[in-house]
């Protein structure tokens, strides 16, 4: 919705960074969940920030997953999990082109998450008898309850789950969960808007429960 607003979109073509500088901290107060917002050229050069982190204007994002996505689609992104240049925490971004009235593109428009914030925004979900994860594009993991940090990102990467996940499948599946050595039953399904996947998920025995009560009471009967 910032995007196509029209004093911002101008400073965004002009590159006036004090300008720019203006609307992103008015972005930023608004949606304060928000750890960063910026902006960068079309040739993926950094133009604003806000917090402000001068040492990284003109620094070039063409590597980013995100940058090379708008190349190939320009509407809008969601990131996969990678640090941060300006602290090296991790989190996703999300991006959105600035365009001009005759519809040239000319910047982007970058929101920026830290997994401590997408965290603390999904701890107080509960799934009794289990319990549910994210994913990004890739596998790697946006959400866990216990499992967090870098060196835990690739955990479930290769789990039969999230590889159906990553051919694009949706459903309900029985698998053996390599990572905490278990039989689960779970259900998978992509967020098409985010680009992630949502796994949710019980122990098999503990779902079996209610069945086995049943036929255990049929047999006394």
């Amino acid at each position: 919705a910032y995007a196509p607003r029209f004093l911002f979109r101008e400073a965004v073509a002009r590159r006036d960074r004090t300008e720019i500088d203006r609307h992103l901290r008015q972005l930023q107060e608004s949606f304060p969940e928000m750890d960063r917002v910026f902006v960068v050229a079309p040739d993926g050069v950094l133009v604003a920030n806000h917090p402000p982190a001068p040492q990284l204007y003109g620094q070039s994002f063409t590597d980013r997953d995100w940058y090379q996505a708008l190349g190939r689609d320009p509407r809008s992104y969601t990131s996969r999990v990678y640090p941060s240049a300006r602290d090296g925490a991790l989190h996703v971004v999300h991006v959105v082109p600035v365009r001009s009235e005759t519809g040239r593109v000319v910047g982007i428009l970058g929101s920026a998450r830290r997994l401590e914030t997408i965290r603390g925004g999904l701890t107080s979900i509960t799934v009794p008898g289990g319990d549910f994860y994210l994913v990004d594009r890739e596998g790697q993991l946006v959400f866990h309850r216990t499992r967090t940090g870098a060196a835990h990102l690739a955990d479930y990467a290769k789990t039969p789950v999230v590889a159906r996940l990553l051919r694009g499948e949706a459903g309900i599946a029985e698998t053996d969960n390599p990572v905490e050595r278990e039989a689960r039953l779970s259900v998978y399904q992509r967020l098409p808007s985010l680009g992630w996947g949502l796994v949710v998920y019980r122990s098999r025995d503990l779902a079996l429960q209610p069945a086995r009560r049943i036929t255990l009471g049929a047999g006394a009967a």
